[in-house]
């Protein structure tokens, strides 16, 4: 019989959150010149900018031009960035890994006596 405790269920919610944040891509651009970061973002696009004084803002790009990127109610021009990174969510690849561990916790809870959580007054009661 398995153990019935708040451990199980802990691991059990880790994985599961872990498996909503694994389609998350973070894509450094190179920031060589504004023409290329200018061909490179736009209006729409969630990025990280890492600043010159080492603070880092995410935002979503509702601005770009050949001074600077705007968005979140922030204008940062070129020369204020040091690096520049394009976030990419996939939801269909998220989606499908969340299905999958509910899935597998389907299969976890019907493979024990009594499955993996307690359920108060039951024949598992001891």
């Amino acid at each position: 019989m398995a153990r019935h405790d708040s451990f199980n269920k802990a691991v059990i919610c880790t994985v599961l959150l872990a498996f909503t944040f694994g389609c998350t891509t973070t894509r450094p651009l190179t920031t060589a010149s504004p023409q290329a970061l200018f061909n490179s973002v736009a209006v729409g696009d969630d990025i990280e900018i890492k600043r010159n004084d080492g603070t880092k803002l995410e935002l979503k790009v509702t601005e770009v031009s050949l001074e600077g990127i705007g968005g979140s109610a922030v204008f940062v021009p070129y020369t204020d960035m040091q690096q520049v990174s394009i976030i990419r969510n996939n939801k269909v690849g998220t989606g499908l890994l969340v299905l999958f561990g509910i899935g597998l916790l389907y299969g976890l809870e019907k493979n024990f006596d009594c499955g993996l959580f307690y359920w108060p007054n039951t024949e598992c009661d001891e």
